[in-house]
């Protein structure tokens, strides 16, 4: 991973619409939605049968930047928070 791909992540984050969001299964339990709710409107956001992929879903916008935060912190620590600062020391993600 490099500077760039680490932005473009945060760039994806920020572009998702923001809210809250929850799952919940159908009446007869045979799909699961992730659902953007907030104080206005829900709408629904993903369609899976999979009640794992839909609490991955749900959570998603408060993990991705706990997740950028805890990068950039241990970049910080070790000195790399700077201009390219995955460049030089790229990862196999």
């Amino acid at each position: 991973m490099n500077a760039d791909e680490l932005a473009a992540i945060e760039d994806r984050h920020e572009a998702a619409t923001n809210g809250d969001r929850r799952w919940i299964a159908s009446p007869d339990g045979r799909e699961v939605r992730s659902v953007l709710a907030d104080a206005e409107f829900s709408r629904q956001v993903a369609l899976t049968h999979h009640a794992a992929d839909a609490e991955f879903i749900a959570h998603a916008r408060d993990d991705v930047p706990a997740l950028i935060a805890a990068v950039r912190a241990l970049l910080a620590e070790r000195g790399l928070a700077g201009g390219d600062l995955l460049h030089e020391h790229s990862w196999d993600c």
